[in-house]
């Protein structure tokens, strides 16, 4: 007894899922300075010139991240949240809280 071949049915059309972001990049920079601005400001009272030897990073890259016009780099976000004393992955949390509390 022979076997005769079943036909294979097609396969279904490929959906091109977007790539999962969890936060809007052209805004996160933007939600962290203003993160960033308030805890030195309002929690630590430290000025920008303060911050800027607590942490050794330059007072005009400081501003520029807290104006939200660059986004700082994994060590100097390390380098900022050590001098402010607070974890950098609450930082994140609250940035991307904003993010969501504005969908």
């Amino acid at each position: 007894m022979k076997r005769t071949p079943q036909p294979v049915p097609p396969a279904p059309p490929k959906q091109e899922n977007p790539p999962f972001v969890p936060y809007d990049p052209a805004t996160y920079a933007q939600d962290l300075a203003k993160v960033l601005r308030h805890i030195r400001t309002q929690i630590r009272h430290l000025s920008l010139h303060a911050l800027a030897r607590l942490s050794d990073v330059d007072r005009h890259h400081l501003r520029e991240i807290e104006s939200g016009a660059k986004h700082p780099t994994t060590f100097t976000r390390i380098k900022i949240c050590n001098a402010l004393r607070i974890d950098p992955s609450k930082i994140d949390a609250i940035a991307e809280a904003r993010q969501k509390a504005r969908r």
